[in-house]
């Protein structure tokens, strides 16, 4: 994420590579940031708020049924495989013709999947029908306004439930069918005015309105999380409590043995912030106070993305780093420039995003009952394996900014970094009409909920969720929709027969989710295979 993100935001801007000892230490230090960041937080949100993390509980459960005994065991096994395969060849039908496609690119035998290639599954079913835009006569497609048949994103509505489908749904539908006709026809009256940043301009003839109601959805998300955070203090104070050796709660429990002890972060977050900041500013010129900065915004960033995450599934590392460039954009020695507005910013969300992944592996743990600080061993000896390959794979695949600019590749996530971080270096920093007041009443909103549920306990159940609501502002139309039909289907099942529900729900969600996924993640793995060999030459 942090290559073909940041990285690759930086090259578009800059023209060329940064140096690869900078990239590798920047990839390396804040992805152990991350897993650092990760330890405080795993007694709140796994162990007292019980949040669900769809994968990582999916990933629990098919670990379950594989190993469960008796004869419940071999009917969730058997469960569990069928729907394994139906994910499987769910996938493969996915893939007919870009496997066909990528194979004939690289002059390698394709004929079957050419012939197989007109039973594949469309990635996406336009419902540009619905749209609500129309300016100058005209109905403008939105982007994200299709229903993706995907088991992925079905299956995890399975496991959300519907309070966050539902808030998904609902703020999909505000967006899309309320604030994006609207923003659209303020932009076309107030076209041609000086200094006027359209709030959804047209680009290949299509509005694309989470990338203008990101900046209110991350408000939304950061706003909730710090309350929510702030409401339990005494959580949080408790886990703090054993920062220093010794000085935490003594353990009461054997479980208590396993978990990873607070006083590692310090231990850890230390030296890794001061070899971080030393980093970014010999290798990109960040000044070390701003680099220092980036530390205490990581560690806010983290706090979202794993509440994020343990909701609904999302790691919003991509909105997260626009609020770290949108504060950079202001500050002095970073202000006007784009390459340190996207480093700093890179350099949080990686931090977040690898806090989340360390929370969702904590899931599974607690879930099996496994040893917490094995895991947690084991997730950052992962961080320098992948940087074997991870690094390495970015400079042979990626020779020039082209590259990631429809040349070999479509980088979205690049693309996106780097016209944020000119848009936000350019003169005064602007934001896109009206995204200031959307961040303000959402940023209200994000406040107003948790202390609601707060105050009033008994209404939390019908409260929207915050994680939910601040996603469907980010995310595209057909996330949400993927999410309710997951989370109808449970309902329907629930309603129709709750026990069956209730012992194969979440073994039938692992299967699927994960049957699709492994064909899908080997299938690309091979094609990344391939594309590394012909980008070298060797073939």
């Amino acid at each position: 994420t942090t290559l073909v993100g940041a990285v690759g935001g930086l090259m578009l801007i800059t023209g060329g590579h940064a140096p690869w000892p900078a990239v590798t230490a920047v990839v390396l230090l804040t992805a152990l940031l991350g897993v650092f960041l990760a330890i405080p937080f795993k007694r709140q949100m796994i162990n007292d708020e019980e949040l669900v993390f769809p994968s990582a509980t999916a990933g629990a459960a098919m670990l379950k049924g594989l190993y469960a005994d008796g004869s419940e065991g071999i009917r969730k096994a058997r469960a569990l495989f069928a729907t394994l395969a139906t994910g499987g060849i769910f996938a493969m039908f996915r893939l007919w013709t870009e496997l066909a496609h990528r194979l004939k690119a690289a002059g390698l035998p394709h004929g079957i999947f050419e012939k197989l290639s007109p039973l594949t599954i469309p990635e996406s079913i336009p419902l540009q029908a619905l749209s609500p835009v129309v300016v100058a006569q005209k109905k403008i497609p939105l982007v994200g306004l299709f229903f993706e048949p995907s088991l992925l994103l079905t299956s995890v509505g399975l496991i959300v439930g519907m309070r966050v489908s539902l808030s998904m749904f609902f703020g999909s539908c505000v967006l899309y069918f309320v604030l994006a006709p609207l923003m659209a026809n303020a932009d076309a009256a107030m076209a041609g005015t000086t200094a006027f940043i359209p709030s959804m301009p047209l680009v290949k003839d299509m509005i694309a309105p989470a990338k203008w109601a990101l900046w209110g959805g991350t408000a939304l998300m950061v706003m909730a999380s710090f309350t929510t955070l702030a409401l339990q203090w005494k959580t949080l104070a408790r886990a703090f409590a054993g920062m220093l050796p010794g000085r935490g709660p003594k353990s009461h429990d054997a479980q208590d043995e396993l978990e990873v002890p607070v006083w590692w972060m310090a231990a850890g977050v230390l030296p890794i912030g001061i070899a971080l900041v030393i980093t970014l500013w010999l290798g990109f010129g960040v000044n070390p106070l701003l680099g220092a900065l980036s530390l205490v915004i990581s560690m806010l960033v983290s706090v979202v993305c794993c509440r994020s995450a343990g909701e609904a599934d999302i790691n919003p590392v991509g909105p997260m780093g626009k609020v770290t460039q949108l504060v950079y954009a202001f500050l002095p020695g970073a202000a006007g420039n784009a390459a340190i507005n996207l480093v700093a910013a890179g350099t949080t969300s990686a931090a977040g995003g690898s806090s989340a992944d360390m929370m969702a592996d904590f899931r599974t743990s607690h879930l099996l009952g496994a040893n917490a600080r094995k895991v947690w061993w084991a997730q950052l000896l992962g961080i320098f394996f992948g940087l074997v390959f991870v690094v390495p794979a970015w400079y042979v695949l990626i020779q020039k900014p082209e590259d990631l600019d429809g040349g070999k590749f479509t980088a979205v996530p690049a693309q996106m970094w780097s016209t944020v971080a000119k848009l936000l270096t350019a003169g005064d920093g602007a934001l896109p009409y009206g995204a200031k007041t959307l961040m303000v009443i959402c940023a209200l909103i994000g406040v107003m909920i948790p202390l609601a549920a707060k105050l009033w306990p008994r209404c939390h159940k019908v409260l929207p969720s915050t994680m939910g609501l601040g996603l469907s502002f980010v995310l595209p139309f057909a996330n949400s929709l993927s999410f309710l039909i997951g989370s109808l289907i449970m309902l329907a099942w629930e309603k129709g027969h709750k026990k069956s529900a209730a012992a194969f729900g979440l073994t039938v969600a692992a299967g699927l989710m994960s049957g699709q996924a492994i064909v899908e993640a080997f299938t690309q793995l091979g094609l990344t295979a391939i594309d590394l060999v012909v980008a070298s030459g060797w073939w």
